[in-house]
């Protein structure tokens, strides 16, 4: 098997999803999980630490970071952030466990 980490992005919602890498293990796949709650993906990075150019101290009742869980049978919600200071901002990432069939 291997995981899909795919990341959902919106103005007033969610609209825009990429998947951003098949990942052979858990551990790899949250690694990038947290490089990019730390230093965005694609220009976006709303929810990233002020220091970084994000709101997510100023935004942090709608800041959400699961990227500590155990590793889960199939599909896991990792982050979501909200961000309503004139343009408002959705994200959301998550996990998908895919199971490889007739690879060689």
């Amino acid at each position: 098997h291997a995981w899909a980490l795919t990341l959902a992005t919106g103005m007033r919602e969610l609209e825009a999803f990429s998947i951003v890498g098949l990942f052979a293990t858990w551990a790899s796949l949250v690694a990038k999980a947290k490089d990019i709650l730390e230093n965005g993906h694609g220009g976006d990075d709303f929810w990233c630490s002020e220091a970084k150019g994000g709101y997510r101290e100023e935004n942090e009742d709608d800041f959400e970071d699961n990227t500590d869980m155990a590793e889960p049978d199939g599909y896991a919600d990792l982050a979501e952030a909200k961000h309503g200071e004139g343009d408002y901002g959705n994200m959301k990432m998550f996990a998908q466990k895919l199971k490889l069939e007739g690879l060689a």
